[in-house]
């Protein structure tokens, strides 16, 4: 039986109308109109492939846990196994199942991928995804804005980004057999169930995703130093002592550093510059972390004022601009500011 797409246009002037508020209300509730239509079992898809590429509120909101960026190399990459999209509800629409998606763009326009074809989980109108390890694309104009976004994750308790961009998918539109909930006024009754398979290319989406930060590693990392043996002097004449510093980040996703260095500074009135603190391979995790270290000592630091350490010492841990050799790892380690206490 044929469907009249005026019982999803009457749905959606209702829906459009409490979700948005003025000014956009107008715009947005034409976008759905126009979306809705498309998405009817007997519509031309390939007519509509303009109307579905604005945004019209698709995606009403997503959470995402185990978040995996990995800045180890020169192409960095995103991933996640828990990624959990809430999609707009249309009255008349019984499920909305997206069976397979593919993701495009990234977050605050500060980088951008394109995914590989990913199987989904649909649960009515909640959309499951995982999301295995995806290159981004980062333009020097980029980077910057890229940067910013991981150095408040980083250092904040937690940030709210802007996912936006667009997404191709395969999805299937069910027809409830009973459309009881339009005016009787219409005189529109559907009674057979009606489904259609659908591909959607370039449909526009933003939602709006809020992180859980490291919260700057709660302001205190724990150390320990080989005190036992004597500092060890390189063949250049450096001054390196052995050991490790244990983590603990309150965040719930991963970022993999690799190789990170940090400067070490006095808590003194007027800070004295002590050394080098060198991370062989770094990963912000949640939970509880142990690394091994080696601290290189600054050649005009009298050794005996701070080595052997004492219980109790602390110092003051910082990243800077050269703590690596990747310019995206750089940049959020920089922002690290804790303290080290032994």
């Amino acid at each position: 039986m044929k469907v009249s797409t005026a019982i999803f246009i009457a749905s959606a002037v209702v829906l459009a109308s409490t979700i948005y508020a003025r000014p956009a209300l107008l715009k947005r509730a034409e976008y759905v109109l126009e979306a809705v239509a498309c998405l009817t079992p007997q519509s031309a898809i390939s007519d509509c492939q303009s109307k579905l590429g604005n945004d019209f509120g698709l995606a009403k909101g997503a959470t995402a846990a185990n978040i995996v960026f990995d800045l180890r190399s020169e192409h960095p990459t995103i991933a996640s196994n828990d990624i959990t999209v809430e999609l707009m509800s249309f009255t008349g629409l019984s499920s909305f199942p997206v069976n397979r998606v593919k993701l495009n763009d990234g977050p605050h326009k500060t980088a951008s991928f394109s995914s590989a074809w990913l199987t989904t989980t649909p649960k009515g109108f909640l959309v499951d995804i995982v999301l295995p390890s995806t290159p981004f694309t980062i333009t020097a104009e980029e980077t910057p804005a890229f940067i910013a976004l991981l150095s408040t994750m980083a250092t904040a308790e937690s940030h709210t980004i802007v996912l936006s961009g667009t997404v191709d998918v395969d999805l299937t539109v069910f027809i409830n057999d009973a459309l009881d909930a339009f005016p009787k006024s219409l005189g529109l009754k559907v009674r057979s169930l009606l489904s259609k398979g659908v591909r959607i290319n370039g449909l526009s989406v933003s939602t709006p995703l809020k992180i859980k930060g490291f919260n700057n590693l709660g302001g205190v990392i724990r150390g320990q130093l080989d005190t036992t043996s004597a500092v060890q002097t390189s063949a250049s004449g450096e001054r390196l002592i052995h050991g490790q510093i244990i983590v603990t980040s309150p965040a719930d996703d991963l970022v993999e550093l690799g190789a990170v260095d940090f400067q070490l500074w006095s808590k003194d009135a007027q800070p004295e510059y002590v050394g080098i603190l060198s991370v062989a391979n770094m990963s912000l995790g949640p939970g509880v972390g142990t690394y091994d270290v080696v601290v290189k000592v600054d050649a005009a630091v009298q050794l005996d004022k701070y080595f052997p350490v004492k219980t109790g010492l602390t110092l003051s841990v910082k990243g800077f601009a050269g703590s690596s050799k990747r310019p995206i790892a750089a940049g959020v380690v920089a922002a690290v500011k804790v303290d080290i206490v032994f």
